[in-house]
């Protein structure tokens, strides 16, 4: 949607924080994009196939702002699951 969640993060959560508030989300849909940054077009990757890639993930689903949340993954492969979980620390 326009956001750079690999090279600003924390602005952008600064920025989810500052318009919504973290304290009223209530899930985070998670999904790797096939898709670079502004392409305008939502097509999921394999997690760690597409442009967020494998660190985003890691720190996505370690942040402690995010890590209390459900997190909705579309996918029909349990090993991508599994592969998030993985990263937990």
């Amino acid at each position: 949607a326009g956001y750079d969640l690999v090279n600003d993060f924390d602005g952008v959560m600064r920025q989810l924080d500052d318009v919504i508030g973290l304290e009223r989300v209530k899930a985070v849909h998670v999904n790797d994009s096939q898709f670079g940054l502004s392409s305008h077009k939502d097509r999921h990757a394999n997690i760690g196939d597409g442009h967020l890639g494998i660190p985003f993930f890691t720190r996505m689903v370690n942040d402690p702002r995010l890590s209390r949340l459900p997190m909705i993954l579309e996918t029909k492969h349990r090993e991508e699951i599994a592969l998030l979980r993985g990263l937990v620390q």
